[in-house]
């Protein structure tokens, strides 16, 4: 029998209403304290201990399943030991043989309400310790089989396994049951049985595709390249396969160049804009399109040289954007001088709007930029003259007249550089100040600091034992690392917070500039706090993205970003990074960092919206 009482009763009232004891009541109710809260009287009335453990246990919609706190609340309760027994040994004691057989049957009902309504709330129970039987995977009920195949990746995407140290070499394990509901549902296709079934316990998590495979948002791109994409696909099935010394078959880049009709339809370069909601693509021929993710329409199109990609795009501001392709052509392109109504023909229009500003020297290995605020200049770093990358920072001007002018050579060289620099510049990275007054470029070892109104050199800093440079503001910027390390956790004290005030901007230009040499010793000594358990990874990190200092969101390993070695590269796609498996990485994002682009290893990248969980 089930009693749906229509407002909270006591002990006793229940007792009463079904005709037994108080005593049998709360024997009835013992073996859930765990999320009950009984009363030690029969006037008092029993409650959850909070509605999430309720709507965890019944499998019904949670507002915030993918709330860690709370997650962490509820898992600190100590199950009775019953239920611990269930989750730790349910598949040992599971009779497969019977499960399998083609005649409908009881357990067979059972096992399928489990599958249904309770199999990721059971994954979160696991502690990462989730194992199914052999013979399930290998069952012919397609539907559970697949079901439970995508059960096991969703404990392996929020499971990560260490290797200890020399002192404790066993296997660490790191497990955060609430980015199931955070971070694998929202990246699960939509057309999945486990999507379609659990769907509704999914973070708020918009992730923006060409395809809309994933919660359905597009990014919506012209006829003329979905057509091109189409092709490419057709064509990709017919490249001849490439193994790698493990015998693992790897993507065949130097195929997919040659082909013209696979580079139409590959994006090279990407990105979007301040505000989130317009995001360029640049195409293998040249071709750029701007779109806009939120009205869902594209915006305008237009080429460049076919047998030059873009490496790089960046939105300035509402109606424009630069780019320069493969061979060090820099351009812009401005939409606003005639009406959209006046345009007839998109190519003949974006072509007169173009503006060359002239050519830099380039390499296989596309340059790292910044863009200030106000639009008015990017400032980009070389990643092809090895350690003499300082000699050649430059900064284009957009306003006014366009122009390119190179920042002055830097005066003076750390006294401690490494007797052996690496051949390419690791870990590039560049940051303006709040105000934009100042600009600081760094590799694994060295930071130096510009002036971007005189263009002169300012200062150095050597930084010791670094391998990736991360700057006092970058807890308000969105940021990729790679799992097996921890960002530096930085007090206020010795950073600027993130301010917007227009009138302090100069302010917070000066204290950023008098804050750096010591900014940077306090983030050494942090990452080697950070990093000194030397915990091996098992297999390769889902990619994490952060953001305030906080872990928001763990990506799938496809996003992974590509791992550039001393090698003459290969790859010509996709989120490249320069370094070790342990990396620091940033991606394309709005200035509050809520929406941002990821590519990794695929041929068109995807925006992650994450504004309704931060």
């Amino acid at each position: 029998m089930i009693a749906l009482a229509r407002e909270p009763l006591s002990l006793y009232s229940i007792a009463k209403l079904l005709q037994i004891t108080e005593e049998e009541v709360y024997a009835t109710l013992r073996p859930i304290s765990s999320i009950i809260d009984l009363p030690s009287t029969g006037q008092g009335r029993p409650k959850f201990y909070r509605a999430t453990a309720k709507e965890l246990i019944a499998g019904q919609a949670i507002g915030d399943a993918g709330d860690e706190e709370r997650w962490k609340e509820f898992l600190g309760r100590e199950l009775p030991e019953h239920v611990q027994y269930a989750v730790k040994y349910l598949f040992s004691h599971l009779n497969t043989s019977k499960l399998l057989l083609q005649d409908s049957n009881e357990l067979q009902q059972a096992f399928d309400r489990f599958l249904t309504q309770n199999l990721l709330i059971f994954i979160a129970l696991s502690d990462g310790k989730f194992a199914l039987p052999d013979e399930l995977l290998r069952s012919n009920n397609h539907n559970s089989t697949e079901l439970l195949r995508e059960a096991k990746r969703a404990n392996e995407y929020v499971n990560n396994r260490y290797r200890g140290n020399a002192l404790k070499p066993e296997v660490l394990t790191t497990f955060y049951p609430w980015h199931i509901f955070r971070s694998m549902l929202p990246f699960t296709s939509n057309s999945s049985p486990l999507f379609k079934l659990y769907h509704h316990l999914s973070d708020p998590v918009q992730i923006f595709s060409i395809s809309g495979e994933f919660t359905g948002h597009l990014i919506p791109l012209s006829e003329h390249a979905l057509s091109a994409r189409m092709v490419m696909e057709t064509k990709l099935g017919r490249l001849p396969k490439e193994i790698d010394r493990e015998g693992l078959e790897v993507i065949h880049y130097e195929a997919e160049y040659r082909d013209r009709d696979i580079r139409s339809g590959t994006v090279t370069s990407a990105a979007i804009s301040k505000d989130g909601r317009q995001v360029a693509l640049g195409f293998g021929n040249g071709d750029i399109e701007v779109v806009d993710i939120d009205r869902q329409h594209t915006l305008t199109r237009f080429q460049c040289d076919s047998r030059s990609p873009p490496v790089w795009i960046v939105i300035p501001n509402s109606h424009g954007i630069a780019t320069e392709d493969d061979e060090g052509n820099v351009f812009t392109f401005d939409h606003s001088l005639q009406p959209a109504s006046q345009i007839i023909n998109h190519y003949d229009y974006w072509n007169k709007q173009l503006v060359k500003f002239g050519t830099l020297p380039s390499g296989h290995r596309p340059p790292v930029t910044a863009v200030a605020d106000d639009a008015s200049f990017i400032v980009r770093l070389p990643r092809h003259l090895g350690p003499n990358w300082p000699e050649r920072v430059v900064i284009l001007y957009l306003s006014g007249e366009p122009s390119i002018h190179v920042l002055s050579s830097p005066s003076s060289m750390p006294t401690a550089v490494p007797t052996r620099p690496p051949p390419i510049p690791v870990g590039l990275t560049v940051e303006l100040s709040p105000g934009g007054r100042y600009v600081v470029a760094c590799d694994a070892n060295r930071a130096f600091i510009w002036s971007t109104k005189s263009r002169e050199f300012i200062a150095s800093h050597h930084l010791p034992d670094s391998e990736t440079f991360t700057s006092h503001a970058i807890p308000s910027r969105t940021y990729i690392i790679s799992g097996a390390r921890r960002p530096p956790t930085l007090s206020s004290e010795h950073g600027i917070d993130n301010i917007g005030d227009f009138r302090v901007e100069r302010d917070l230009d000066k204290l950023w500039l008098e804050s750096q040499p010591h900014t940077h010793s306090l983030e050494v000594l942090a990452r080697r706090q950070a990093y000194s358990l030397n915990r091996a990874r098992i297999g390769t990190p889902n990619p994490e993205l952060w953001l305030n200092n906080t872990l928001k969101l763990i990506l799938p390993i496809e996003y992974h970003p590509i791992i550039l070695n001393n090698d003459y590269p290969r790859e010509w796609y996709g989120d490249r990074v320069i370094g070790d498996e342990d990396f620091i990485y940033f991606p394309h994002a709005s200035k509050d960092g809520t929406r941002f682009l990821v590519q990794g290893r695929m041929r068109a990248p995807i925006v992650v919206d994450i504004s309704q969980i931060v």
